[in-house]
């Protein structure tokens, strides 16, 4: 693409690579609030395992609840007030992290509560007007493709960067929690940074074709297209969670491997989804872009089974495997986002409302819900049965394979082609 537009949207490549980069920082503190977080607070705090649990389960349910109400306002809400939005978002995550990483003495349980619920808060609050902007950004099918894989893309790094940093800090002698508030400084900095500039120099030229009116759940539950789209969506979210959760387990548990291995499965895994990503995009101007994402799904699929028979002696085969099914993921980045703009502008045709926003919450709800629900299911499966590590590899393997299998069967007969969308967008026009 040239630097000013392929499309009628005036976007230039730095424009695009404006709106892409906020995802690093968005993306930055994921590990260390999941993985390394809890951990903290119990060996650093001497919180109990089972409070810790309830913590988050409280600020992840009230996380879920938001989505909707907040997508549903954002509908309402003119562009220079989703812009007030975002950066109202922003001044609540940052009084809220620090929260976090510096809790009140004596008061850290209360500390992690009131932290995680408002960081949570802020996050959804820049989120959701964040992904809906792909929509009005483009009305181009491919150059959204071009613009979400860019910015998962970038999400992508900050995942690596998350896992890397605090793994190099404290191979330089550095403690635990200097890595964990180290990781958390990094994402606020460049949080504010790539936010101002997104909101200085990041326009929408494309406003809504019709205004939204009143609100009502119905065009969304007549909406197939989105019905389908969520299933799959959610299942796929589940089969990415289910390994993901058990991966540290698995490592050392089945294959026998020291921990500091973790930290290279991870990087062949993410570096090979990173190399995929512009072959995906490349094969969507040739091939249908939902059927390339169950392509990629089923592929994934059918490549992680193998990991369920591996054993120390032939722990070498886990490395093609990482390399596949990373491959695979590309798919996942680089193509659902595009689609899921598409068909809010299939709504939008069909059902005469602007509910793009409120689409793209519930969608971000779902993410949230696989990923809640992805750790009870390993963990619970796990509990269940015995806790072997046979048990641990097929259900590491298999559970994810099966998850990804149903979500392929959940998006067949999904009938908006890159022709039909392009229709869509002449009719609104």
């Amino acid at each position: 693409m040239s630097d000013s537009t392929k499309s009628n949207t005036n976007l230039t490549k730095s424009q695009i690579g404006l709106y892409a980069l906020p995802a690093l920082p968005l993306s930055l503190p994921t590990l260390a609030l999941y993985i390394n977080l809890p951990t903290w607070y119990h060996e650093q705090w001497g919180l109990s395992l089972g409070l810790i649990a309830l913590i988050l389960f409280l600020a992840r349910v009230s996380d879920l609840v938001l989505d909707p109400f907040i997508g549903r306002v954002n509908d309402r809400l003119s562009d220079r007030s989703q812009r007030r939005a975002i950066i109202i978002g922003g001044l609540i995550c940052i009084p809220s992290a620090l929260l976090l990483i510096y809790p009140a003495e004596s008061l850290e349980a209360a500390s992690m509560s009131i932290g995680l619920i408002g960081l949570f808060f802020g996050w959804t609050l820049i989120q959701i007007p964040y992904l809906s902007w792909l929509v009005r950004l483009s009305n181009d099918a491919q150059e959204r493709i071009q613009i979400a894989s860019l910015r998962e893309f970038l999400g992508l790094i900050g995942l690596l960067l998350s896992a890397l940093i605090p793994a190099i800090m404290v191979y330089l002698g550095y403690s635990s929690t200097e890595a964990l508030r180290a990781i958390v400084w990094i994402a606020l900095l460049l949080g504010a940074i790539t936010l101002t500039l997104l909101m200085a120099k990041v326009h929408l030229n494309l406003a809504s074709s019709l205004k939204p009116v009143t609100f009502s759940w119905r065009p969304i539950q007549r909406n197939r297209l989105a019905r389908k789209l969520a299933v799959s969506w959610f299942f796929n979210g589940l089969a990415n969670g289910v390994p993901a959760t058990l991966f540290p387990l698995y490592i050392t548990s089945v294959l026998l491997l020291p921990e500091s291995d973790r930290t290279l499965y991870i990087a062949i895994y993410f570096l090979s989804c990173i190399v995929s990503i512009p072959i995906w995009i490349k094969l969507t101007n040739a091939f249908d872009r939902i059927d390339l994402w169950r392509a990629g799904m089923f592929i994934s699929a059918i490549v992680f089974v193998p990991a369920s028979l591996l054993s120390n002696d032939t722990s070498w085969l886990f490395i093609p495997i990482c390399l596949l099914t990373g491959a695979m993921l590309g798919a996942d980045l680089a193509i659902p986002h595009a689609i899921q703009a598409d068909v809010a502008d299939f709504h939008q045709w069909r059902f005469g409302q602007s509910q793009t926003n409120l689409l793209f919450a519930l969608w971000n709800m779902i993410t949230k819900l696989a990923l809640a629900l992805s750790a009870t299911i390993a963990f619970g499966l796990l509990e269940l049965t015995g806790q072997t590590p046979l048990a641990l590899a097929l259900i590491y393997a298999l559970v994810p394979s099966v998850f990804k299998l149903i979500a392929v069967w959940a998006a067949r007969e999904f009938q908006l082609s890159a022709d039909t969308h392009k229709k869509i967008k002449q009719r609104l026009a």
